[in-house]
């Protein structure tokens, strides 16, 4: 079997060939993918996954798809067929984490971070004192907002705490 390759394409147009039983769509790079509708009698589920999306012209998919090797007796040459396999929903780009929300995981991060160090250390957790946590988080909020000295902490040639 073909390995089966993904893409996302936006259908730029299609067309319904072959005695109204296979479609062929055409995405934005003028790339032709093609289904058909029925198999043996019932609705393929390449068809039931176009139907349900409700997909068309100007539609954004994504596409699992296998290319075959065939002789065209039409244009009397070896052309690639490009059949779809599956129709899924394209994938969907993350919004950007607003600056502000990033510190402040940042920091929660740099806490659990020192945190895992002391367990890790042999530190017993009730030993930890939460207190020397909340002067370590109000001193790394300090650094992040620019104070470039920071009470209790030495700094190098450079200004950074070590």
């Amino acid at each position: 079997m073909s390995e089966i390759k993904n893409k996302t394409i936006t259908i730029q147009g299609f067309d319904i060939v072959q005695n109204n039983t296979k479609y062929v769509i055409t995405d934005q790079d003028n790339q032709k993918y093609s289904f058909f509708m029925q198999w043996e009698g019932q609705d393929t589920s390449q068809f039931a996954q176009w139907k349900n999306m409700e997909l068309g012209q100007g539609k954004t998919v994504r596409i699992g798809y296998t290319e075959v090797k065939k002789f065209n007796q039409k244009a009397n040459r070896e052309a690639t067929y490009k059949n779809i396999m599956n129709f899924l929903e394209p994938a969907q780009q993350s919004a950007p984490v607003p600056k502000g929300v990033q510190d402040e995981y940042g920091k929660r991060l740099a806490i659990h971070g020192f945190v895992n160090g002391l367990l890790a250390s042999g530190k017993n957790p009730d030993d930890i004192d939460i207190q020397s946590l909340l002067r370590l988080e109000n001193r790394v909020n300090e650094m992040l907002n620019g104070k470039q000295e920071v009470e209790g902490f030495p700094v190098d040639d450079e200004g950074i705490p070590f």
